[in-house]
């Protein structure tokens, strides 16, 4: 699941936005906000079912990796024509990350049983 979103956001990179994206007042990086955030999540989940043993792994790996992807795209984008990579767009895809990774990290606490760590 979690390599079908990653191959979703490149799919939806290789060709032009949304006409409502455009017209939409931050709709953009509503977006970018949504994508990134469900994508680290799922990262999240992959991470808890493999049952990786440290702490520091769950709250760090699913945030960084997600932000990693997100820089892919947000470059991937620079070479396809029609479309460009921006700052604020991983900007919004680093915020969605760690707003993700928190919210994981809130629901699901270190003490409760069977929970990695």
């Amino acid at each position: 699941m979690t390599a079908g979103w990653i191959a979703l956001l490149f799919v939806e990179s290789s060709r032009p936005p949304v006409a409502i994206m455009g017209g939409v007042q931050g709709l953009d990086k509503f977006a970018h906000f949504f994508a990134f955030g469900g994508l680290d999540l799922l990262i999240y989940a992959l991470i808890f079912q493999l049952r990786l043993k440290t702490s520091l792994t769950i709250i760090s790996l699913p945030f960084f990796l997600t932000v990693f992807i997100g820089y892919l795209e947000e470059g991937y984008q620079m070479l396809v024509p029609g479309r460009s990579g921006s700052l604020p767009d991983l900007l919004a895809d680093s915020c969605g990350a760690l707003f993700a990774t928190l919210l994981a990290n809130c629901l699901t606490p270190l003490s409760q049983p069977g929970r990695i760590g």
